[in-house]
């Protein structure tokens, strides 16, 4: 039989894509009716941040600064600016679990109130429960979303590459594509502290931070193409910075500057790379100034014992005193060693936050011997005693006034 080379060659081409199908076909891996995909599995886990440990710490904190009980209450905290709907909640259109979360798990002096007036007055209304036994917070954390800039940067940049030709008689071609995307955006969180006896605002006692998110967008052809047939391979890979975890960050960060600056603690110790808190350091000074000669001195003998020295609380510019400043100073590198403001600041700031340093603290409340109840002992005159207030009807227990100190 005479075939020609034309026929030949057509025949082959035939032959070669029939197998090829065949081979597609019954394949258990190609064939489209076996098509499979394969999904990672993940076990559940605590969630954790960069912020996890100085909350946690920051209870701790509170004890050892023997800081004054804070009770917190938290109103509804949403998205104010209303893209959390535009954007398909791109952002988190209501927060306030997430300060909830933050707030309770601070601990120590910190005890969070729940904010829910219809389960109470629901409760009320059934007959489980009054007001006799709540307990009324001090102070509220009102806030939300103020700022959410989407396309504060965007930027791209591409490759592209074509190449034609002939190749044993036959049309040829090549392409190649590669594109870069990036956008920047930006979302801020405000949140204020307001005294819940007057509804007045406590002032500087606010926290403003902002975070910074990312977006990039990478994507790769590779094309060829043969006569009227195209093949190609293409890539894209899409990253976006979580929102909704960046908001965490954002809250958890605002809770320790909210209640850090209202007990006037160094909460900067605590997250790594911080900066000293102009507002806390003002606090402190202020505290310092009002202080007696005495009040002084007493202070200092408790920083110094918090801090590892061995020392009594006397209340007395002793030899023990001078030679424990003496020590702190020098390691410290400072050039006074007396009971400068500049040295009560250093102690102040320099209180370890741990297991045993809190165990100092407690055999100092045991022994009688904390700064607040000796400067009170020796230098506040007594008091006449306030007239007890008239007895009010149960249904007014929520009324009960009190006055709310910042510093004590």
């Amino acid at each position: 039989i005479n075939i020609g080379p034309y026929k030949m060659k057509n025949t082959l081409k035939t032959v070669f894509v029939s197998l090829i199908g065949i081979i597609l076909l019954t394949s258990c891996e190609s064939n489209p009716q076996n098509v499979d995909v394969q999904l990672e599995k993940s076990a559940p886990a605590p969630k954790f941040t960069i912020y996890t440990q100085a909350i946690n710490k920051m209870g701790m904190m509170t004890d050892i600064y023997d800081a004054i009980p804070l009770k917190v209450m938290t109103t509804e905290v949403t998205d104010n600016t209303g893209t959390s709907v535009a954007t398909s909640a791109e952002i988190p259109r209501d927060i306030t679990e997430m300060v909830k979360s933050a707030l309770n798990s601070i601990g120590g002096k910190i005890t969070y109130i729940p904010y829910d007036p219809s389960f109470l007055s629901n409760n009320m209304a059934v007959g489980y429960s009054d007001f006799s036994k709540k307990i009324i917070p001090d102070v509220i954390v009102s806030g939300g979303i103020t700022e959410f800039d989407r396309g504060l940067v965007t930027k791209g940049d591409g490759t592209n590459l074509g190449l034609s030709g002939t190749a044993m008689g036959k049309a040829v071609g090549l392409s190649f594509d590669d594109s870069n995307k990036a956008s920047l955006a930006r979302v801020t969180l405000d949140f204020n502290l307001v005294d819940f006896q007057t509804f007045a605002g406590i002032p500087r006692i606010q926290a403003i931070n902002s975070i910074k998110l990312n977006k990039a967008v990478k994507e790769t052809n590779i094309g060829f193409q043969i006569i009227g047939s195209s093949f190609g391979v293409k890539g894209d890979v899409k990253k976006v910075q979580g929102r909704h975890a960046a908001v965490r960050l954002l809250v958890q960060l605002s809770m320790l500057q909210i209640v850090g600056r209202y007990q006037a603690l160094p909460y900067w110790n605590l997250i790594p790379g911080a900066t000293a808190d102009q507002v806390v350091v003002d606090r402190v000074m202020e505290r310092f100034y009002e202080m007696s000669q005495t009040q002084k001195i007493i202070k200092f003998q408790e920083l110094l014992f918090l801090t590892g020295h061995e020392i009594n609380i006397t209340g007395e510019y002793d030899s023990q005193t001078q030679q424990a400043l003496r020590s702190f100073t020098s390691k410290k590198g400072l050039t006074e060693s007396d009971l400068s403001a500049n040295v009560y600041w250093e102690l102040y700031s320099s209180i370890p936050i741990n297991h045993e340093v809190k165990h100092k603290r407690n055999l100092l409340k045991s022994k009688g011997m904390s700064v607040s109840t000796q400067v009170k002992q020796i230098n506040t005159p007594k008091k006449v005693a306030k007239q007890q207030p008239q007895t009010r009807p149960k249904k007014q227990a929520v009324e009960e006034t009190g006055e709310l100190s910042l510093w004590t």
